[in-house]
């Protein structure tokens, strides 16, 4: 067994130094460390991080070969499992945009590519907490809250990559699809209207905005009344303001704020749910003429 491990780590060897060229200091991004240099060639190649890998392993470690070759298997599989992961995902968004197509004939759809909470307070077992240096950008969810409580508010955006629309000149409209699934008090009807609103600056992403460098939102694009109750879709008219961004950097960012956010109600919500909730996605409905 060990003799055949033994074997296979050679054979993984010769095949990544094979096939893969020297990796210089630049490409690394770093100073050039003469300590990692093994075989003193001036480069910084996988060989030499293997050799320094046969020696000492990945944590400091003196290990044996056997070991190292049982580490890099558990390597591999681990990203292969994320590769199969990730195709699964892709499958699934391409599955759900031939329904849509199917369903909406002559349309497109575009899912968003980043989508993020933020709020100034976020309530757990009777206290308030400060989070407005927070990021939420891997939750499964995006709220809207209004509040008559100053720092109490909550919206959230959505950034769109327009490059694969070819024929602007051929679109009838563009609706913002969200699908709403809870709301807060129960009974009370949630926020209400919901606005979207435009956001020229396309800088943020959705793993570092907070509330205190979220983007200015700009002109209102719509606004829609949101009913309390179960898991039901809804949709915004963004039609001129995709128009102009397609005239742009073609990338728009929307932002979602309830109407009244300031002021009218002491504390609601409306729930929607984010990319990271599979099968639900925000997306752009584009219908050609």
């Amino acid at each position: 067994m060990k003799k055949a491990l033994i074997i296979s780590l050679f054979v993984f060897i010769l095949l990544i130094i094979t096939v893969f060229p020297s990796i210089t200091s630049s490409q690394l991004e770093r100073e050039y460390d003469p300590m990692l240099d093994t075989n003193d060639d001036g480069a910084i190649r996988v060989d030499d991080v293997l050799n320094i890998a046969l020696h000492f392993g990945t944590s400091g470690t003196p290990i044996n070969i056997t070991a190292l070759l049982l580490e890099l298997l558990n390597l591999i599989e681990d990203m292969n499992t994320t590769i199969s992961e990730l195709q699964d995902r892709v499958a699934e968004l391409e599955a759900r945009v031939e329904a849509l197509e199917q369903q909406f004939p002559n349309t497109q759809t575009l899912f968003s590519s980043d989508d993020a909470q933020t709020i100034r307070q976020y309530y757990a077992e009777g206290v308030w907490t400060n989070t407005s240096d927070y990021n939420y950008g891997n939750l499964t969810w995006l709220v809207v809250r209004t509040t008559t409580t100053d720092d109490r508010e909550g919206r959230f955006f959505l950034k769109f990559s327009l490059s694969s629309i070819q024929n602007p000149d051929d679109i009838a409209s563009v609706k913002l699809f969200l699908c709403h699934s809870g709301y807060y008090p129960s009974g009370w009807g949630g926020v209400g209207n919901v606005e979207a609103r435009a956001v020229s600056d396309d800088s943020w992403t959705e793993a570092n905005i907070t509330w205190n460098n979220q983007p200015s939102y700009e002109d209102l694009l719509e606004t829609v009344y949101i009913m309390p109750g179960s898991i039901q879709w809804y949709s915004w008219n963004v039609t001129s303001f995709i128009l102009n961004e397609l005239a742009g950097d073609q990338v728009a960012s929307i932002c979602l704020k309830a109407e009244n956010e300031d002021e009218g109600f002491t504390y609601r919500w409306a729930l929607f749910r984010s990319k990271e909730y599979n099968g639900l996605d925000p997306y752009l409905l584009i219908e050609y003429k």
